[in-house]
């Protein structure tokens, strides 16, 4: 009890049967992931759909979103000057959701389940005393140890869930890439620049996943991302991961579905 594991971000919380028997398939997985033979990627890519994995959209949205909510990012960017955020009308992200912790860090106490997107509308922001005359504190500073300074973190996020079985779309996706796993992504909270690494995915050819491809990188614009269209699919499963920002790491958890992003071929490379 209390033990944590750690494989390439992945993090147990608890030591169980259930906990080893997961463990021991994720290296299994890996294992043959490893010895796969993977293919290059295909040259012209505009025209393909990409499906995220329940595992790596929460990721996904954690690395190009959610630091980007936090207060002591949101407004030293100056992409906020002026600027009315919108995204898809799909897109509902909640914070602290269902987190068991009642004060951060700091002592203060933790709002849970905070709006921050509803339906691609920016209602909130994630705060913490030391950036509270920015926003109302919402509990969230954290530290890595006691030697490290208290600042804003995600803590838990919960993405809402749609009404579309991944199952079912994948086989109306001609052409297309499934995106497994990304590693640690990057934004730039000046320009709007993200970028994040994929390290596993499969070719997706008339309604299949075919051939397993080679680790590759996405490069996206947060201003381009605001018109794409996104479906959200009706599984939904916690992880927990680790994130790093300032030089200190701590554990995240998330809950998400697997998604579909049109018109995002492009931002492969």
């Amino acid at each position: 009890m209390g033990i944590n594991i750690i494989s390439d971000f992945h993090v147990i919380e608890r030591i169980n049967k259930d906990s080893i028997n997961s463990l021991l398939e994720i290296i299994k997985n890996e294992i043959n992931w490893f010895h796969s033979t993977k293919k290059s990627l295909p040259k012209e890519l505009d025209s393909y759909k990409v499906v995220f994995s329940s595992c790596s959209s929460g990721l996904f949205f954690h690395e190009f979103l959610g630091h980007f909510l936090e207060t002591d990012h949101f407004f030293r960017s100056p992409l906020n000057r002026g600027r009315l955020w919108k995204f898809s009308r799909e897109l509902t992200i909640f914070e602290n959701y269902h987190t068991l912790e009642i004060f951060d860090d700091n002592g203060d106490p933790i709002t849970k389940n905070i709006p921050l997107i509803k339906n691609g509308e920016i209602l909130h922001l994630l705060s913490s005393r030391s950036d509270q005359q920015y926003s109302y504190n919402t509990g969230n500073g954290r530290r890595e140890n006691l030697k490290m300074p208290v600042i804003t973190r995600m803590r838990s996020m919960f993405i809402q869930p749609g009404n579309t079985s991944e199952e079912n779309y994948i086989k109306t996706i001609n052409k297309g890439i499934y995106i497994h796993k990304i590693g640690m992504g990057e934004v730039n909270i000046f320009t709007g620049d993200f970028s994040v690494e994929v390290s596993q995915a499969h070719l997706i050819e008339l309604g299949q996943l075919t051939v397993p491809l080679e680790p590759f990188h996405m490069y996206l614009d947060i201003n381009k991302f605001l018109d794409k269209e996104i479906i959200f699919c009706n599984n939904s499963n916690e992880y927990h991961s680790l994130c790093g920002k300032k030089g200190a790491t701590v554990k995240i958890k998330y809950n998400s579905p697997s998604i579909i992003i049109k018109g995002l071929g492009n931002a492969i490379h």
